[in-house]
């Protein structure tokens, strides 16, 4: 928390490059944000039924269970109906374009003729009125009732209460209105309807209309012997259609490939079982790279402002170890700051991610289902952590241990910084022991004792004598590996600096680095 506290300090001192970076991040990661939550509307939500993850969709296929594209009609619906004893249920629906007749004129809507035990099938409850009944759909256009979707209701009748009773009048026929669906349910296919009749109605609204089934499996292993199952059954309504030529289904035009089925979870996300999901997969795919590429860009910028700023806090890292602070220390600043830039830079994408998505969607103009409204929650939630994680520790780790390593031996890393020229070696070591020697003089002033010999305390490796930069000289020359010998040149530069800018540590203490005979202090 203390260096939370620190880093955050650090970021008010240069509100500049912390508007920067967090501004940059904030586009980077939201992008990624957009198009997960994207994702999530299209393929990872769970569809407001009971039970989504149990729903299969029961796709027309040929006899190696590739998809062929087929109009699947009623016979081969009653069929797997009746005869399909491994699922729990089956349903089919069958989308419609008719024309609705209104004050002001006729247009086209999107419609579903659907089996009567649909909706109680779905688990869902009406939120006005009443589902189908099974003799509704018993005998072909016996009843002409309709359930409507909530955004009809609220678009065409003004979201008036006394809706049910009221009628429709669609391709001519009178439609009574028997429910509405609630708000939360669009159906089972990316497109919307707006009303759901029986498939008893299928001959008043002549339409030519191509079924598709839904299943109940409770094993999700059961779907390859439920696709086996059904196989000889669909192969013998194909028989059976293209050899009878039965009028009532000739203008269907028999694929004599549809010879099987293949199984496909439909449980979740809004595509469903849409002849545009390979379309709009690859365009999700592509989209994916393009704001992955942007989140890489973004954290490369922020990682050059983290690097510029860290090559200007060299003395301070410098100033830092000559006191004492470990290694563990300073990466645990300098990550804390990378962390905080993420997590600001990742509450401005939170903000942003709904927006960017809006212009994500309107780059896919061939786009029908309908308007996407990306929400939070708990899976966009762990990818933001995810990704403040990723971009906090991930980047800010890497540039936080090059200050560190940097500083620790500046005489073997500084350079000029006019004319590209390297400083010689014994000028580098001189800055770098200049702020420890600093610290050192003058703690003896202010005990009283410069020009004077250590007291034992601070000899002993107390916080108030010179032995710290001496141990911490040491400390850094083993780590990186230097030769014992090396290390004590360094100590013993540290010792002639101190003599010569305060006259402190008259002596040393440590016959290893007494001043050989005839040698001056080097000041």
């Amino acid at each position: 928390m203390n260096d939370l506290r620190y880093a955050f300090r650090q970021l008010l001192k240069n509100p500049g490059f912390s508007a920067v970076a967090v501004l940059t991040l904030a586009l980077g990661i939201g992008a990624n944000l957009a198009l997960f939550a994207i994702l999530n509307e299209l393929l990872l939500r769970p569809k407001p039924v009971a039970n989504p993850d149990e729903l299969w969709a029961i796709e027309p296929a040929d006899s190696a269970g590739q998809p062929v594209s087929a109009n699947v009609c009623r016979p081969y619906y009653e069929a797997v109906r009746q005869r399909a004893r491994v699922f729990k249920g089956v349903i089919g629906y069958a989308g419609i374009m008719p024309k609705l007749r209104t004050k002001e004129a006729a247009e086209r809507i999107y419609v579903e003729l659907v089996s009567g035990d649909y909706f109680s099938f779905l688990g869902i409850r009406p939120a006005l009125g009443r589902w189908f009944l099974p003799e509704e759909d018993a005998k072909m256009g016996t009843h002409s009732v309709a359930v409507i979707s909530h955004g009809f209701w609220q678009r065409q009748l003004g979201g008036s209460g006394d809706v049910i009773g009221r009628t429709v009048t669609l391709n001519g026929n009178a439609i009574e209105i028997i429910g509405v669906a609630p708000r939360e349910f669009i159906g089972l296919d990316f497109m919307q309807p707006d009303l759901w009749l029986p498939t008893s109605m299928e001959k008043l609204m002549d339409e030519t209309t191509r079924y598709h089934f839904v299943g109940r499996l409770t094993e999700p292993k059961l779907a390859a012997a439920a696709a086996d199952l059904l196989a000889p059954l669909v192969a013998d309504v194909t028989k059976e259609l293209s050899g009878f030529r039965d009028p009532q289904w000739s203008h269907y035009g028999v694929n004599t490939n549809l010879q099987g089925v293949r199984l496909e979870p439909i449980g979740r996300g809004l595509l469903g079982i849409a002849s545009v999901k390979k379309r709009i997969l690859d365009f999700l795919k592509f989209a994916g790279v393009a704001t992955v590429l942007l989140l890489l860009i973004a954290c490369t910028n922020v990682a050059s402002l983290f690097l510029v700023r860290a090559l200007q806090r060299r003395k301070e890292m410098a100033t830092r170890l000559a006191l004492g602070a470990t290694r563990g220390a300073l990466l645990r600043q300098l990550v804390g700051e990378g962390i905080l830039i993420a997590a600001l830079g990742t509450a401005g994408a939170l903000l942003a991610f709904s927006w960017i998505g809006r212009i994500i969607t309107q780059l896919a103009t061939w786009w029908q289902g309908p308007d996407l409204h990306p929400a939070l929650d708990l899976r966009l939630l762990l990818f933001a952590v995810g990704s403040l994680l990723l971009v906090g520790v991930g980047f800010s780790l890497r540039i936080a241990r090059a200050p560190v390593r940097r500083d620790a031996l500046p005489a073997q890393h500084e350079q000029a910084t006019g004319g590209g020229r390297r400083l010689p070696i014994r000028s580098a070591r001189d800055r770098a022991v200049e702020s420890g020697t600093d610290w050192v003089c003058d703690q003896h002033r202010g005990a009283g004792t410069c020009g004077d010999r250590p007291s034992r305390r601070a000899d002993s490796g107390g916080r108030g004598g010179w032995p710290v930069g001496l141990q911490a000289a040491r400390g850094v020359g083993e780590e990186w590996g230097h030769s014992a010998t090396k290390i004590t040149g360094w100590q013993r530069h540290y010792v002639r600096r101190c003599r010569c800018r305060a006259g402190c540590l008259r002596g040393a203490g440590d016959s290893s680095l007494a001043r050989p005979r005839g040698q001056s202090d080097g000041c």
